[in-house]
């Protein structure tokens, strides 16, 4: 059996190329989904964890514990670390922030301590690490602040004897790359910072070891030093953990991005592990069908069916494993560019590392496994035909209408429920989110639903191919009428679509694969941008805002900041200083809630509401007379008797969500508040930056107007964060349009590769067709024809089902807070790119076509 492996695998070489580069493509869409997975934790770990960088182990304090580390505990630590661990570098982390100025710009900046290089949170674009005396600044803060390399800033610090504020010059040694949607930041060096924050202590210490650690290493260390570190004082109170465990808790804590990650790994390698079986079993049940004669002949002799499936399985294997190695190698490049082009990974070799050899075997094994599992049932289908009934004709009855049947009911039990399944789960996912909206619905619950919509989803789809494969040569007869009865050459065609259902569906199904993949993946990319959009617009809709809450805002001021670069529009609101107290919930034990009080804020702004459309980028519901809106108010408050005072007067209101961070109060109400001795000031002033800017400009308009805004007012806003976020949709976008890409070639693979077949088992009847007078282009025509009509069914089919399951995916996404917000788009390249498949495929038909063609008449009806 051996020489007739390698014998057979000689003899069908150019047949299965087309199967090679189907696999090919799958291992390489697999590696490449793995390797943005990968990319997109890289991309986290440096926009959340820069101040882990470098770190092997993290010394954090426990959850419900004082958020930072006394310093005794921190110098036993470094002495239990020099005792045990002498090559081990430390770096305890504070939190400080300071204001700098550079003449009469000043600027409020968070400060980073520099240790050891490998701890640096950013890469020394020019210049060098800052000494004593001196300070590193990132270019977007020194392009706001006006300074280069060799200039001063001049530090404000506090002076503990005069108990006011002394000046300390520092020069500029070093221009930092900027961090994406971080805090404008300064670098100091260790003996600096040590003097400045000497009465502040750390929130966690980084430790790190001498050699790279691989993460089981990190573990062991990690155990290790909490053992030895037990003794020391308050060890009770921290935790020692990996640097990839406390990543992992920040991304989790900050955007579910644990979930994200977990959804980008699993979704998008089932849907083509599931599209290269389905395509490469069509070519596997070609081909075994072509070698039915062969396969006869050993049987013949003596072979047994098992023989003959260990010889089909041994087949599917080393054909598996030659296309699995050319996958991998393709994965990693098409991993590699992905991560560059979305910019997940900037440096080209993290790129290419963030695909891991885990990942590289994985993808190695499954494209295997795809190739046996593919050719399993054709092997079984070939193995159980007696020596009798393969050395006869073909008998496309009895048998053949059998398995029809068998199949139609197998596929609709896979359909119906998979799709009952996956409508359930996101039934069960709308009604926990929408109850959950506006505070947080169980994640867990909702991601658990995801999964479970996403695997039904995929069972309904294998239902639906296989439906396709039955029921699609009825659908081409129902088109082939819509032809003249005199157009010979069409009527031959659909003729031939119904005469070989068995083709016909297989060539059909793998083209509906393609087309419902296409929409399905732009569709939900597209909606899932509209909805997460909306969603964060929703809930931050004011790009930035400045709060005056001790001098009002000057009209002079206000019309510098409206002229800062990129700053689009602003808007003024009026305001006054006052207080409010919000009633408590009722007590529904008064047993166990003996103590409960009214919630009180005293001194802050009071603001009248105004319209704020010019500058929002999502509308703002109305304060109504008798309310008033409270930021980041529980909805369990809403409602609840409010008590706002202001200089004597004080007002009966009732509480009510707004997305702004000051109080807000309707005109009616506001002006209630007001006296001669408590007039209304410009207090707020929001503002909307140009649509589309970068993350550097972003940080340089903060920036810009935290100078502008002065000591005695609050900045803030959403607009840093909000590229980071969309920065992350527009990755998914890039991912999914490379995948789309393979996912195309997979399935033209299967079509041409299905045409291509069927013109080798139609030798003889073309043979008859050109004996009988038809030419060559008449021949190509027909084949054209044929696909065609299976191009048009297989789009109209593949259109509904990619926007049905793209709809589906919006809704059933893990995200409470899009829940409503959902936005459906079908954008215009979904249109064009299915009507681009049935281009392309019929493209995919000339080659079977001339080949048809090239065949003479005698030669097509010589014995095969």
């Amino acid at each position: 059996m051996k020489g007739l492996l390698s014998a057979n695998l000689r003899a069908s070489k150019s047949s299965y190329v087309a199967t090679v580069l189907a696999i090919a493509l799958a291992v390489a869409f697999l590696l490449t989904c793995l390797g943005l997975a990968g990319g997109m934790r890289v991309s986290m770990e440096h926009n959340l964890a820069w101040n882990l960088n470098g770190a092997d182990v993290v010394v954090v304090p426990k959850e419900g514990e004082a958020q930072s580390i006394p310093s005794e505990t921190v110098n036993s630590i470094a002495s239990g670390l020099g005792s045990n661990r002498p090559d081990w570098d430390l770096l305890p982390r504070k939190d400080l922030a300071m204001n700098f100025k550079k003449g009469k710009t000043a600027s409020f900046l968070m400060v980073t301590e520099l240790g050891e290089p490998r701890f640096d949170p950013s890469a020394l674009v020019k210049g060098k690490r800052p000494q004593a005396g001196e300070i590193g600044i990132e270019q977007s803060t020194a392009s706001a602040l006006g300074v280069g390399l060799g200039d001063t800033l001049t530090a404000e610090l506090f002076d503990p004897k005069t108990q006011g504020v002394r000046e300390e010059p520092l020069q500029v040694s070093g221009i930092f790359a900027s961090r994406p949607a971080s805090f404008p930041s300064v670098y100091a060096s260790a003996e600096d910072f040590g003097k400045w924050s000497k009465d502040i202590e750390p929130s966690l210490i980084l430790l790190g070891a001498p050699r790279a650690l691989s993460p089981q290493e990190r573990a062991t260390e990690a155990r290790a030093l909490a053992e030895i570190m037990s003794s020391v004082p308050g060890a009770a109170t921290l935790e020692f953990k990996t640097f990839d465990e406390q990543v992992a808790y920040i991304v989790d804590h900050t955007i579910g991005g644990k979930n994200v990650l977990l959804v980008l790994a699993l979704l998008f390698p089932v849907i083509a592990a599931v599209v290269a079986i389905i395509v490469v079993s069509v070519t596997y049940s070609v081909l075994l069908a072509r070698r039915r004669r062969q396969l006869a002949l050993l049987r013949a002799v003596g072979a047994t069916k098992g023989q003959l499936r260990r010889l089909v399985a041994e087949e599917t294997l080393l054909v598996g494993a030659i296309a699995s190695a050319i996958g991998v190698l393709a994965g990693v490049l098409f991993a590699g560019m992905a991560n560059l082009v979305s910019g997940l990974v900037k440096d080209p070799v993290g790129a290419f590392t963030a695909v891991s050899w885990p990942m590289i075997l994985g993808s190695f094994l499954a494209g295997v496994a795809i190739s046996f599992l593919a050719g399993f049932a054709p092997a079984r289908v070939v193995a159980k035909v007696t020596p009798i009934e393969a050395l006869a004709d073909e008998n496309t009855g009895g048998k053949a209408t059998k398995r029809r049947v068998v199949r139609t009911v197998m596929a609709s039990l896979l359909f119906v429920g998979g799709t009952a399944l996956m409508i359930a789960a996101v039934w069960l996912s709308r009604s926990a989110a929408m109850e959950g909206a506006g505070d947080s619905a169980n994640p867990e619950i909702l991601f658990y639903l995801f999964l479970l919509a996403m695997f039904s989803g995929v069972v309904s789809f294998i239902g639906l191919l296989l439906l396709v494969s039955v029921f699609l040569p009825y659908l081409t007869a129902g088109l082939g009428k819509l032809s003249a009865k005199s157009a010979v050459v069409w009527r031959l065609a659909v003729s031939n679509t119904r005469r070989n259902p068995r083709r016909t569906g297989a060539t059909g199904a793998a083209l509906t694969l393609g087309v419902t993949l296409v929409v399905l993946l732009l569709t939900g990319a597209a909606s899932t941008k509209a909805t997460a959009v909306e969603a964060v617009n929703n809930a931050s809709p004011i790009d930035f805002y400045i709060s005056a809450t001790t001098e009002p805002l000057m009209s002079d001021g206000i019309k510098e900041i409206a002229r800062v670069e990129n700053v689009a529009r602003t808007r003024v609101a009026n305001g006054v200083l006052g207080s409010y107290t919000l009633t408590e919930l009722e007590i529904s034990n008064p047993q166990t809630e003996p103590d409960a009080e009214d919630f009180s804020v005293d001194t802050m702004l009071l603001v009248e509401q105004t319209d704020l459309r010019a500058v929002a980028r999502a509308p703002i519901a109305q304060v109504k007379a008798g309310e008033v809106g409270i930021p980041m108010l529980s909805k369990d408050y809403v409602g609840k008797n409010v008590e706002i005072r202001s200089h004597g007067v004080t007002l009966q209101l009732k509480a009510a969500l707004t997305p702004l961070s000051d109080v807000q109060l309707n005109p009616r109400d506001f002006a209630r508040l007001l006296s001669p001795g408590n007039p209304a000031t410009q207090r707020v002033l929001y503002l909307r930056v140009n649509d589309g800017i970068s993350q550097e400009k972003l940080q340089q308009v903060a920036s810009r107007i935290q100078v502008l805004a002065g000591d005695g007012s609050v900045v803030g806003g959403e607009a840093p964060d909000r590229p980071m976020f969309e920065g992350i949709i527009e990755a998914m976008m890039w991912g999914a349009l490379a995948m789309l890409g393979v996912s195309i070639l997979v399935a033209l693979v299967g079509v041409a590769n299905t045409l291509a077949l069927s013109v080798l088992e139609r030798r003889r009847e073309h043979g008859l067709l050109r004996a009988v007078g038809m030419t060559r282009g008449r021949l190509g025509s027909m084949l054209s024809v044929e696909a065609l009509l299976i191009g048009a069914a297989s789009v109209a089919i593949g259109m509904l089902a990619g926007i049905g399951y793209a709809i589906a995916g919006v809704m059933v996404l893990p995200f409470s807070e899009i829940a409503t917000h959902l936005h459906f788009v079908v954008p215009s390249q979904a249109w064009g790119a299915a009507l681009a498949t049935v281009a392309v495929a019929l493209l995919a038909s000339l080659l079977p076509a001339r080949a048809a063609g090239r065949v003479t008449p005698v030669e097509a009806l010589a014995h095969d």
